[in-house]
């Protein structure tokens, strides 16, 4: 873009397989699973696979993480 700011979106479909029975939302836990697939979706427009990337003996390490929840994320 302009700003040099590049997006990337994703659409997950959020289903009950995701959501915790005690509170019928999706566990923040489950939450980081879905930016990991999402990190890994967008590595792959780029052309580098996670397939590829493990062939070439590279690991993608998550050193860090700080997430601020708004609110919960159901179903749907």
């Amino acid at each position: 873009t302009a700003s040099g700011v590049v997006v990337f979106s994703q659409i997950v479909e959020v289903g009950p397989e995701l959501c915790s029975n005690a509170f019928r939302h999706v566990h923040h836990a489950d939450i980081i699973r879905i930016f990991e697939n999402t990190r890994s979706a967008w590595l792959a427009t780029g052309g580098f696979s996670l397939e590829s990337l493990l062939a070439e003996g590279m690991l993608l390490v998550l050193a860090g993480l700080n997430v601020t929840y708004q609110r919960e994320l159901f179903e749907g």
